[in-house]
């Protein structure tokens, strides 16, 4: 027996009638089901169609009216055209970008080292190679450490001012990027470079310091990105601190805390480390050897004291927000008198032995290997150098400064060669490499007449 459910099949196949004599559209299978739902879509769509102009230019136009607009987007089909268009863009974005990276990165040389471009010094000794006759640090004095030989207070107040999200974050910050080339477009007082410790790593050790293009920048984030896909952070981090300006001739942490405070960089205090931190975002400012109290060498010094010092205190602060220090440490080294342990800047051949020689061999380099090739440094120069007979030949010119103003003479000179292979082995230009006026000319090596 059959349950009566109150209602009929009437019409066609597809269609049920109540007893109200109300129709229901019914769909047997699953294909009925989407020839329905097309049906509906070409009707919705030819309905749509028929309320717009026939010319093409015409419908353009009336969707272009702000009331159309808004129903278009808000539509099915609008909906439907922009996922259309963010498809497109992604696949458009996808391969510019590879495009754009293989455009670029053609030019660019391989990473080998995080911070080997940058200059160094050369060391010169004697002929036995133990006796030190000269650090050579040219334009830049550096000297790059270990991890290990660097003060953790240096490395957390330099992550805490110079990019904090440094261990969290990739190669490049995104929002920074957008930021400063909105900053940029709209017409911002000064270009924004929205650099990462690994970007900046990159700029110093490419020679793009103070080059602001979006060239530039593109290249910039390709080595970085390939930077730290090859690096840890650790080993970018002694990289940058290897190879930051510090003002006067110092880049790298090392040379800084020699000269700043006669220490290594391991032995750097909270005060010390939070003062260099501050120095490379602008070293002609807030490097004390941009004035003329710690530089003899400076005459109208850039130097802002009371800039740095705000800016020490800004770091120290952001180190106790960033859970580096406690609120103690913090206000402990803020108390500190730190430009009061800062050390003068020491004149380029500070502790020479043997000057003119040195140079001549220096010369002799600069002949041979070109002058880029010099100024980069990391050599250690074994010379022909004898010392015992070098302060025999100093000596000697020495006594005989009272002969030679004794008859008027200006200067002397000498040079002693090992007549059996000819390498000099010992040589003093002049009667006092300091003098002002002329000492650094070498009167051994200049052709004058006698």
């Amino acid at each position: 027996m059959s349950k009566n459910t109150g209602r009929k099949r009437g019409g066609s196949a597809n269609t049920v009638t109540t007893r109200s004599g109300k129709t229901i559209k019914v769909n047997r299978t699953i294909a009925d089901r989407k020839k329905a739902r097309k049906a509906e879509r070409n009707a919705a769509k030819a309905a749509y169609l028929a309320s717009l102009p026939k010319e093409r230019w015409k419908r353009w136009l009336f969707r272009l009216q702000p009331k159309h607009v808004f129903q278009y987007w808000f539509s099915r089909e609008g909906g439907i055209m922009v996922l259309k268009i963010i498809g497109a863009s992604v696949v458009v974005g996808f391969f510019l970008t590879i495009g754009l990276f293989a455009y670029f990165r053609k030019d660019l040389p391989q990473i080998k080292d995080l911070s080997g471009n940058l200059g160094g010094s050369i060391s010169y000794y004697d002929s036995t190679g133990k006796v030190l006759l000269f650090t050579d640090y040219n334009s830049v004095k550096r000297q790059p450490v270990s991890s290990n030989q660097i003060s953790p207070y240096m490395k957390d107040a330099t992550v805490a001012i110079e990019d904090k999200n440094f261990y969290k974050e990739g190669a490049f910050d995104v929002r920074s990027i957008f930021r400063a080339a909105f900053h940029d477009l709209t017409g911002g007082s000064s270009l924004q470079g929205a650099s990462t410790i690994t970007e900046q790593l990159v700029k110093l050790d490419e020679g793009w310091t103070g080059q602001q293009s979006i060239t530039v920048k593109v290249k910039e984030v390709i080595l970085a990105v390939e930077m730290d896909r090859q690096y840890s952070k650790n080993d970018i981090l002694t990289g940058y601190l290897n190879a930051a300006p510090y003002g006067g001739l110092d880049y790298g942490v090392q040379a800084a805390a020699e000269d700043y405070f006669q220490t290594n960089a391991a032995n750097l205090t909270l005060a010390q480390a939070s003062m260099l931190a501050a120095i490379p975002q602008a070293p002609s400012y807030y490097s004390p050897y941009a004035g003329p109290q710690y530089n003899s060498a400076v005459t109208d010094g850039t130097f802002s004291a009371s800039a740095l010092l705000a800016r020490q205190h800004y770091i120290l602060k952001q180190m106790q927000l960033q859970g580096y220090i406690n609120a103690t440490q913090e206000k402990t080294a803020e108390a500190v008198n730190v430009l009061s342990e800062v050390h003068p800047e020491q004149s380029l051949y500070q502790n020479i032995k043997a000057p003119y020689f040195v140079l001549a061999a220096k010369q002799q380099l600069i002949d041979k290997y070109g002058a880029n090739t010099v100024a980069h440094g990391g050599w250690k120069v074994t010379t022909t150098l004898n010392m015992q007979l070098q302060q025999d030949a100093e000596q000697d010119v020495a006594k005989n400064a009272a002969n030679v103003a004794a008859v008027n003479g200006d200067e002397e000179a000498v040079v002693a060669e090992n007549v059996n292979n000819g390498q000099v082995v010992a040589q003093v230009g002049g009667e006092n490499f300091n003098d002002p006026n002329y000492g650094q000319i070498d009167f051994s090596a200049t052709k004058i007449q006698p």
